[in-house]
């Protein structure tokens, strides 16, 4: 018997909101589909960035930049991000979401097409900047959906989830790309993560309400919001994000300071995308039945815990186990994060605009951690993600009581 595809994608359960973590019925935003759209969405946004690694490479193997001028493309791709996600943070509230959502796929696509007839340095400058605030209004416009759904911290660690399987595969797939076909597979793989979500978009939310009752059983908008608040979770997003973004991409080297060889880091750094699927696992289970400030303080803790041990205990043994912890609670923290965002501001503006404080606060912390390491020493790194936890950790707490920080 043959599989009827289209029956089963229009079947009724696909189309039937999931019920709220509160358990009242959901809204168009918390059925199957939307929430499956979404997601693919925002994976097709953020794809460059997780294959960043590989794509610096090709740039100097396959087109003969520097790798300077490589660090510069990869900038003009982030700031574009930043920008589309803030752009598209401030009007979502009036724009149709599917609309935004058809448009920043589009740019995606077509603009990585158009990167396979590029090589020189000034045209990839420009059209990697171009992507990027079509990647970032797709990343934007996917954060502040799952905001508006009924089970944020949820569907936010089921998006976690599937991005970093995704992004397993992709990294096992690209050198393979690369060495076939040269940059041009690496951009057409790129392109064609796209697809799924241009397949699906027609099933994307077009407009929030921003009335989700809370539980208290207040209903919430942006109105209701304080700027103190606005100005809290987003210096707390940035302060969390520089810290990681100063801790991580030097976490390679910290291995072989131990005395790894690159390949054990390598494997090291496998078995940790694991413990973060782990660590993204949680909230998809639990969700906030035991409220968000008590696993945000627990990663947090647990965060800063982790590089105190790197701090003070320089054996391999710690390195090894640190390393598996420290990305599980990274990504326990996120969805919490997310949660008590999507709480505060329903319609998804403050989501999107922590979405974009992230990508900022992954430039800056590189940028600051090169200003620190000196003579091969690692401590004032680890300084300063301990510092901007326990700055993350304090203004957090500092909403304790707020409708939303404390849900459960």
């Amino acid at each position: 018997m043959s599989l009827n595809i289209t029956a089963w994608l229009t079947a009724a359960w696909w189309r039937t909101p999931l019920a709220t973590q509160q358990g009242s019925p959901g809204g168009e935003f918390d059925t199957p589909v939307s929430l499956l759209t979404m997601i693919l969405t925002g994976i097709a946004g953020v794809t460059a960035a997780g294959l960043n690694p590989v794509i610096a490479t090709a740039y100097v193997d396959y087109l003969d930049f520097s790798e300077a001028q490589a660090g510069y493309v990869l900038a003009a791709d982030m700031s574009g991000f930043a920008i589309g996600t803030l752009l598209v943070s401030a009007r979502i509230h009036i724009w149709n979401r599917r609309m935004v959502a058809v448009c920043g796929i589009a740019i995606v696509l077509i603009g990585n097409l158009a990167c396979m007839g590029i090589g020189g340095f000034d045209s990839m400058l420009i059209a990697r900047f171009i992507i990027g605030t079509g990647a970032g209004s797709t990343a934007g416009v996917m954060a502040a959906s799952i905001a508006a759904s009924g089970s944020p911290d949820r569907f936010f660690g089921f998006y976690t989830v599937v991005t970093l399987s995704t992004f397993a595969f992709l990294m096992s797939l690209a050198p393979l790309l690369l060495t076939s076909f040269g940059i041009g597979g690496l951009f057409s793989l790129l392109a064609c993560m796209t697809l799924p979500a241009l397949c699906l978009v027609g099933n994307f939310p077009e407009y929030a309400t921003g009335r989700k009752i809370n539980v208290d059983g207040k209903s919430s908008s942006w109105r209701d919001l304080p700027l103190k608040i606005v100005l809290i979770v987003s210096i707390a997003t940035l302060a969390y994000y520089i810290g990681t973004g100063g801790v991580w991409p030097y976490i390679s080297q910290v291995g072989k300071a131990r005395g790894f060889a690159i390949q054990d880091v390598g494997n090291l750094l496998a078995v940790a995308q694991l413990f973060g699927v782990a660590g993204a696992l949680v909230p998809v289970f639990l969700g906030a039945r035991l409220g968000r400030m008590a696993p945000i303080t627990l990663s947090l803790l647990a965060s800063t815990g982790c590089l105190l041990a790197l701090l003070f205990f320089g054996n391999k043994l710690v390195y090894a186990l640190v390393i598996q912890f420290y990305m599980f609670f990274w990504l326990l923290f996120f969805p919490y994060l997310m949660g008590i965002v999507s709480e505060l501001d329903p319609v998804g503006r403050l989501a999107g605009i922590s979405y974009a404080l992230q990508s900022i606060g992954f430039a800056i912390g590189p940028a600051l951690a090169a200003l620190l390491i000196t003579g091969g020493g690692y401590a004032a790194l680890f300084n300063l993600g301990i510092g901007c936890y326990l700055v993350t950790l304090l203004l957090l707490l500092s909403l304790a009581g707020k409708p939303g920080a404390d849900a459960g």
